[in-house]
């Protein structure tokens, strides 16, 4: 496995911490990932109108042997297998699985944008990619990811 992958999990139905454990039993029963590290839990409010619930979030590191396609229909079955519907962009949701860095890799297509387009100002992001991958560089803009400013979460 010797690509290294920043992803982000988000929750905001039902058993939140319970969904996010259940994504990670989930991606560790993958034998093509292998967990490396695990930030801790931040609580945020939705972004959209449509979501109401406050958002679980957290970011892993994983290795890899998969393309950044092949990854992303891994997460995406794994969200499935999780009970997530797909309704409306930005409601609320049970599992939410996002990459967030692939290597240095860019990927901008129709299904994929690497370095993930929120990764740079969502605080819900930021924050938990800090604590665990500070020293990555996000290669649209040369930058570490300890050196983006955390956003001033919105309030309600």
């Amino acid at each position: 496995m010797n690509h290294k992958v920043l992803i982000g999990l988000g929750s905001s139905l039902g058993f939140r911490d319970r969904n996010l454990r259940f994504a990670h039993y989930l991606l560790d029963a993958e034998p093509s990932l292998s967990i490396i590290r695990s930030s801790r839990v931040y609580h945020s409010v939705p972004l959209g109108e449509e979501a109401e619930s406050i958002f679980h979030n957290q970011c892993l590191i994983l290795a890899t042997n998969l393309s950044p396609n092949d990854l992303l229909a891994v997460l995406k079955s794994i969200e499935v297998r999780a009970g997530r519907v797909r309704s409306r962009r930005w409601a609320d949701r049970i599992l939410d699985l996002d990459i967030l860095l692939y290597d240095t890799m860019i990927v901008d297509n129709a299904e994929l944008s690497i370095p993930h387009k929120g990764l740079l100002f969502r605080s819900f992001v930021i924050q938990p990619a800090q604590e665990i991958a500070g020293d990555w560089i996000i290669p649209t803009i040369g930058s570490t990811i300890k050196e983006l400013k955390v956003p001033v979460p919105r309030c309600w």
